[in-house]
């Protein structure tokens, strides 16, 4: 029996000095902020009846959002138990209930392709869950290609009815980041 997860206290977060001004900085920006739509995010993961769904993240690893999501990367890292491309995944049609990205789409060659595989093997109801950049540093895991607006999701999330939209990270965390 697999347990509803606990919400997450936000408790107040100071950066080590070691890491110095700019680093402090960075450092609270990339600290989670806890501030997502919990019953979203519940509702993702499990059902009504409060029983584990059918979850695959993809480009995921080296950790795991919940102990029984399938997850998918193009390398070997660790929580990772299946080897693929999200171009072509290796699920049958209609056969999850839900599909994570967490900032995979920007290192993908065709991220409407991927989206288009992604609506494929998704139950009908089922819901995706995506990071996606804007504004951010180049960062080639192994290669970096695109960034995303609002408008440029909507393109190649095409067809899917948008649940929420928020913004994590802004220009600060991107400049700061360059200059570290």
């Amino acid at each position: 029996m697999i347990s509803m997860p606990r919400r997450r206290k936000q408790e107040p977060f100071v950066p080590p000095r070691e890491l110095g001004f700019v680093g402090r900085i960075i450092a609270r920006l990339e600290h989670p902020r806890y501030n997502f739509p919990y019953e979203i995010i519940d509702s993702f993961f499990f059902d009504e009846r409060k029983q584990p769904k059918t979850i695959a993240n993809l480009g995921g690893g080296p950790s795991r959002n919940v102990p029984f999501e399938h997850i998918l990367n193009i390398a070997r890292f660790p929580e990772v138990n299946l080897l693929g491309d999200a171009h072509r995944l290796p699920f049958r049609g209609e056969s999850l209930d839900g599909v994570c990205a967490n900032a995979l789409l920007e290192h993908v060659e065709d991220p409407r392709a991927v989206a288009r595989e992604i609506w494929r093997v998704l139950k009908p109801g089922g819901m995706v869950y995506t990071i996606h950049p804007f504004l951010h540093p180049y960062h080639g895991h192994p290669r970096d290609y695109h960034r995303f607006s609002y408008d440029t999701i909507r393109l190649v999330f095409e067809g899917f009815e948008p649940v929420w939209m928020g913004v994590n990270v802004g220009p600060h965390y991107s400049l700061l980041k360059w200059i570290e």
